[in-house]
């Protein structure tokens, strides 16, 4: 009796081959969901958390951390329940990862880990989110992609183009920035569960400030519970790398990893004025994050 035999099994008492809703591969995303909030009080809690930066490249770190045979996909790779979905509740979040028995199986039959991750990257910003998963998970450990903040925001400003989220020139947008994020940050005080998208979208340079966001995390958390990677230095050798964090992770080695960079976006380049702009800007904030993690995050 294999995995495919009870799913095909599953399918055909669910859903006759003549709906519409038929999939030939998988069971509809609702149908799916609901055996998973059934089944939520079985399930487990993540290990570790990948939370930023957005840009950075943390959906290309998920895609090759979770081609380790110990580590399992949560349901999505940005789940957000720190920040927008807290008022789900546990019962919800849980949802999201692999059962128990799943665990169990791992742990005490095959004797090797096998981890769930939450990878979230807008969590190193959120102003509730520290408190929160300290309070739930004293003990995780977590990812952080750190990139080259000028070409991150102009990567950011790219994607909100596309995704019709922003109507400003990048120049004028990082001009504005100060203004448009203010309105939104005065709202957080007065709702526990505020969390405004348009604050996440616009904030291409505070989303840079690096140090004082890690600074942050480091006064509830010990660093040594951080692993940090430049972005760049990554693609030089990924492969080092990843088994760096995989023993951060105290995993095995894995060598067979597919490094094809995810959610690339498309190409495009800055001009001389934003580029100006942008290196004036980041300058001090640069190295005050060498002075917190050292010369290897210079840019």
């Amino acid at each position: 009796m294999t995995r495919h035999w009870i799913r095909e099994k599953i399918r055909s008492l669910i859903l006759p081959y003549n709906t519409k809703w038929y999939y030939p591969y998988r069971l509809p995303k609702n149908i799916i969901w609901a055996f998973r909030l059934l089944t939520s009080p079985f399930r487990v809690y993540p290990d570790f958390f990948i939370i930023g930066v957005g840009r950075g490249g943390t959906t290309s770190l998920e895609f090759y951390l979770t081609q380790h045979p110990n580590i399992s996909r949560s349901s999505k790779k940005e789940i957000h329940y720190f920040d927008r979905e807290f008022k789900r509740g546990n019962y919800w979040y849980k949802g999201h990862f692999i059962t128990k028995f799943t665990k169990f199986y791992h742990n005490k039959i095959k004797k090797v880990p096998y981890l769930s991750c939450d990878a979230t990257p807008t969590y190193i910003r959120h102003p509730d989110v520290i408190e929160r998963i300290k309070k739930e998970f004293p003990n995780a450990k977590f990812l952080v992609t750190l990139r080259d903040p000028a070409k991150r925001a102009f990567s950011q400003y790219n994607r909100n183009v596309e995704n019709h989220d922003e109507n400003l020139s990048f120049l004028s947008a990082l001009k504005s920035e100060k203004e448009r994020v203010k309105k939104e940050k005065v709202k957080y005080p007065e709702n526990e569960f505020y969390n405004s998208r348009f604050w996440g979208v616009i904030s291409y340079l505070e989303n840079g400030h690096y140090a004082e966001l890690l600074k942050k995390w480091f006064t509830i958390f010990p660093k040594e519970q951080f692993h940090i990677i430049q972005t760049e230095t990554f693609s030089k050798d990924p492969n080092l790398h990843i088994n760096e964090i995989f023993k951060f992770l105290n995993l095995p080695e894995c060598n067979s990893i597919d490094f094809t960079k995810q959610n690339t976006g498309i190409k495009k380049n800055m001009t001389n004025d934003e580029k100006e702009f942008l290196n004036k800007y980041f300058k001090k904030l640069n190295e005050e994050l060498v002075e917190l993690l050292g010369p290897n995050f210079e840019w």
